[in-house]
């Protein structure tokens, strides 16, 4: 306001007086229009929050899948099944006696199948350790 000198004079109301009764914690203040204002922000808040929580998957549906990278599992170091570690059976044991026809042919089967058995133990633990390596790098191994 300007006196009549010319020079402005300060208004001498503080400034929280200035205030609505609304937002001043003043003894004029009503203590349930306080409450229900306070409940009223807190309200609004909640809201605003649940209608961005509800927009979220809205704009989720317009993002572009096609491009999505999915990564790969990481390859697992497996290790062989222990029947495939298992050292193989020697040849039979034949002895120092003479043997019949029936006894040699026995043994001849025995033998047989002990060989044919450790053969393809190793063609196994041969092919899994292929598979291993091939899932380690990334590739596919033909059979």
């Amino acid at each position: 306001m300007l006196r009549s000198n010319g020079s402005l004079q300060r208004r001498t109301q503080p400034k929280l007086a200035r205030l609505p009764a609304l937002l001043r914690c003043s003894p004029k203040a009503n203590p349930s229009k306080l409450k229900s204002r306070s409940y009223s922000v807190k309200l609004t808040k909640i809201l605003m929050l649940v209608a961005l929580c509800l927009a979220l998957p809205a704009c989720a549906a317009s993002t572009r899948s096609d491009k999505l990278v999915v990564v790969p599992p990481l390859p697992k170091l497996t290790k062989p099944d222990s029947v495939l570690l298992e050292r193989c059976v020697g040849p039979v044991d034949l002895g120092d006696k003479e043997l019949t026809l029936a006894l040699l042919e026995y043994y001849w089967k025995k033998d047989r199948a002990r060989l044919l058995s450790c053969a393809r133990k190793h063609l196994e633990l041969r092919d899994f350790y292929a598979d291993r390596d091939a899932g380690l790098t990334g590739k596919v191994v033909t059979k």
